[in-house]
C-alpha cells in the first residue's frame, strides 16, 4: 500500500484509526505461525510413519526431509519438483545429493530476477554413521521412481509376491501433497500448529539455534532479505527457558548447603575469573577468605579456590 498518495490520506487515516481499535481490543493481535517440528517430534515420525519398507511412509519421509533439508515452502515448489534436480556426486567431503532450485514464489525468474537472484543451489553430505542419512533416503527413493519427470510418484500397495516397494507413474496431486503434514502429525500424535510450511521454518530455527551465521541460514533458505529469514525462524522453548533464567531474581542462600557448597556458590555467583587450584578429600571443612595482592598458596591437603576479581585475588580455603 503506497501511503504516500495524497489522494487516498482520508482513507488511509480512517482504517489506521480501525486497525488501532482492533489492536486495543487484542483483534487479531496474536498471528498465527507454522511450528517447527522438533527433535523429538522427529524421533516420534520415525517410529510411527517413516520407514524404508513401505512405499506410502518412504513418500511421507522423503517429502519431510526435501522440506527440512531443503527448505522448501508448502505445496507450491513440491507440486512442481522435477526428479532431475536432484543430482549425486562425490568430493573430498564424501557422497551428496545436490538440490537445483528453479522458479518459485520467491524467484519467478524472467528478465528482471533471473540474473540477479540466483536459483537455490544446495549439496547436502551424506553421514555414513546414520542409517536414516538423507543422501541415503533420496538414493533409495529416486531409484524407485523414473529418473526424470515429476518428484511425487503415488505409493503403490504392496501386491508383488517378493513385496518390492513400487510407485505409480501417476504424479501424486498438490491436495494429496497439502495433506501429507497433517496426516503425518495425527499419525504420530504430534500436536501443535504444524503445516506446509514447517518444514522450512524447522531448517531455519534449528540452524539459527546451532549459532550458524545468518548468510549460511539464507543460502539454505533461499531467503534474500534478513527480514525474511527472520520471519521464518523461530526461538524454542529452551532458549526460552535460558532468557527466562538469566532474568529471574538471585535465589537466596541455602540454609541446607554445606560450607563447601556455599564457597562453590560464592565463587560462581562471584567472580570473573575462578581457579580451582587444589581439591583434596577431607572429613571436615571450615571456610576462610583472604583478600590479598599476591594470590596466596594454600596447603595440598586444603580445598582451595582462587578468585580473581578487578585487581584483588580472593583464596577460600576449606
Amino acid at each position: 500500500m503506497d501511503t504516500n498518495r495524497g489522494e487516498f490520506q482520508d482513507f488511509h487515516h480512517t482504517i489506521d484509526g480501525v486497525m488501532k481499535k482492533t489492536d486495543r481490543s487484542g483483534i487479531g493481535v496474536e498471528k498465527r505461525q507454522a511450528q517447527p517440528f522438533t527433535r523429538e517430534d522427529e524421533g516420534q515420525l520415525w517410529d510411527k510413519v517413516f520407514s524404508i519398507d513401505n512405499a506410502q511412509n518412504l513418500s511421507y519421509a522423503v517429502y519431510f526431509y526435501v522440506s527440512k533439508v531443503f527448505a522448501l515452502r508448502a505445496s507450491d515448489e513440491h507440486n512442481n519438483l522435477q526428479a532431475e534436480q536432484f543430482v549425486f556426486g562425490t568430493d573430498k567431503e564424501g557422497e551428496f545429493v545436490e538440490f537445483h532450485g528453479r522458479p518459485c514464489k520467491n524467484n519467478q525468474g524472467g528478465f528482471y530476477n533471473s540474473r540477479k537472484v540466483p536459483y537455490k543451489n544446495i549439496r547436502q553430505y551424506s553421514d555414513p554413521s546414520n542409517p536414516r542419512c538423507v543422501v541415503k533416503l533420496l538414493k533409495n527413493y529416486l531409484g524407485l521412481i523414473p529418473s526424470k519427470g515429476a518428484f511425487y510418484r503415488r505409493p503403490l500397495p504392496k501386491k508383488t509376491t517378493t513385496n518390492a516397494i513400487k510407485f505409480s507413474s501417476q504424479k501424486i496431486g498438490i491436495n494429496t501433497i497439502r495433506q501429507y503434514t497433517k496426516k503425518m502429525c495425527e499419525i504420530a500424535g504430534i500436536d501443535g500448529y504444524h503445516t506446509g510450511h514447517s518444514g522450512k521454518v524447522t531448517a531455519a530455527t534449528s540452524l539459527y539455534k546451532q549459532g550458524f551465521d545468518e548468510q549460511l541460514i539464507k543460502e539454505r533458505t533461499g531467503h534474500r532479505s534478513d527480514d525474511g529469514l527472520r520471519a521464518y525462524k523461530r526461538t524454542c522453548s529452551s532458549l526460552q527457558k535460558n532468557v527466562s533464567d538469566a532474568l529471574q531474581p538471585p535465589k537466596p542462600p541455602d540454609p541446607n548447603a554445606d560450607d563447601e557448597d556455599a564457597a562453590f556458590a560464592f565463587a560462581a555467583a562471584s567472580a570473573t575469573n575462578v581457579a580451582v587450584i587444589s581439591r583434596q578429600p577431607t572429613d571436615t571443612a571450615s571456610v576462610e577468605a583472604q583478600v590479598s595482592g599476591d594470590g596466596d598458596k594454600c596447603a595440598s591437603d586444603d580445598i582451595c579456590i582462587s578468585i580473581q576479581k578487578g585487581s584483588k585475588t580472593v583464596t577460600i580455603t576449606m
